[in-house]
């Protein structure tokens, strides 16, 4: 039952204690939502500055690569052409979430207004961050290479151009991680690595980490290709996204190549009007996680009935909206088709 109905104080009660509770508000743990929001820096500065409102369009650019002319002499008078640079427009999605509480909701309730607002607003944000790690998630596996300057001929992996994935041997399932560290380098990448597994492929990293260096079977070598951060767990993938791969899928990509770019209206960086009055105000929340992301807040309140919601007749009800605009970006490459993204899938046995 809604509005806080159930803990009416109609009888005597007792309030459960906050750690009691987390099995209820448990959270999706999500480390891809803080590298990408840590990464936003690689792509654009300041973007609040430029962008005042959600009307105006914002573009950052790139240095394409150039072609080689591939020179067997030398010149007495050699002439060249200038390399060119690509256009990036930067695409915003607006995640909100709502909640509404009476101003005497607290009067006759164990759990007071103070305590119910303080647990709605963290709920609102524990919901937007769940949508955003997972509309993250969504991005990279759609945004992952269409083609790649190595597929035919690639050593260690098999190109499946059906699902734009480099398949790893059933029997190799014990070097999945090194097999696709491999590619990547075959592909001209060679620093560290970020990587999103689903749960599957995800325990396997897991139990090949564990490998002593004493165990004649050891595999923890692979992994010095990959950040420190470790092997990022998603369900999503597998679950709702890249299918195709029973026994496990991950997508690897070169660090600080994608990222997440938020931003709120200047109304409510700058703040304005009251949350109490009939025209509402605006604001701004930080994270209670301690995320690198800043809510809009938009609330406004108006006289109601709130008997049968936990309230009184004579009550007043206030509306509040977080909400917060994400611009997801991959590094920019300029052949259609081809991103920094690989996507691994591994063969069934």
């Amino acid at each position: 039952m809604a509005n806080f109905v159930s803990s009416n104080l109609l009888a005597f009660q007792s309030q459960i204690a906050q750690d009691f509770n987390k099995a209820e508000v448990r959270e999706l743990q999500n480390k891809i939502l803080y590298n990408a929001a840590t990464y936003a820096p690689f792509i654009i500065g300041d973007v609040e500055a430029i962008k005042e409102s959600d009307k105006r369009a914002v573009y950052t650019y790139f240095m394409k690569k150039k072609a080689s002319t591939s020179g067997t002499a030398r010149s007495y008078a050699p002439t060249g052409t200038l390399s060119d640079s690509g256009q990036v427009a930067l695409s915003w999605v607006t995640f909100s979430e709502t909640f509404g509480i009476s101003l005497q909701s607290g009067m006759d309730n164990v759990i007071n207004y103070e305590m119910q607002f303080a647990h709605m607003l963290r709920e609102v944000q524990r919901n937007l961050r769940e949508r955003i790690g997972t509309y993250i998630v969504q991005q990279l596996h759609t945004g992952r290479t269409q083609t790649a300057p190595v597929t035919t001929g690639v050593r260690n992996a098999t190109w499946d151009a059906v699902n734009f994935a480099f398949v790893n041997d059933a029997a190799q399932l014990d070097l999945f991680y090194e097999n696709a560290a491999s590619v990547m380098r075959q592909n001209k990448y060679y620093n560290k690595f970020d990587v999103i597994a689903d749960p599957i492929i995800a325990k396997r990293a897991r139990f090949d980490q564990m490998q002593s260096a004493g165990n004649a079977q050891n595999l923890a070598y692979q992994f010095q290709s990959y950040n420190p951060n470790g092997i990022m767990e998603h369900s999503t993938l597998g679950n709702e996204v890249a299918t195709a791969f029973g026994n496990g899928c991950a997508i690897v990509l070169p660090e600080a190549s994608y990222s997440m770019i938020p931003w709120i209206p200047k109304i409510n960086r700058e703040g304005s009007g009251d949350y109490e009055s009939f025209n509402g105000g605006f604001g701004t929340v930080d994270d209670d996680q301690g995320l690198p992301l800043t809510y809009a807040v938009r609330g406004w309140a108006q006289k109601q009935d709130a008997s049968s919601l936990g309230g009184t007749v004579q009550d007043i009800h206030i509306d509040m909206e977080l909400s917060i605009d994400i611009a997801f970006n991959l590094a920019p490459m300029s052949i259609s088709g081809e991103t920094p993204v690989y996507e691994f899938g591994q063969a069934q046995s």
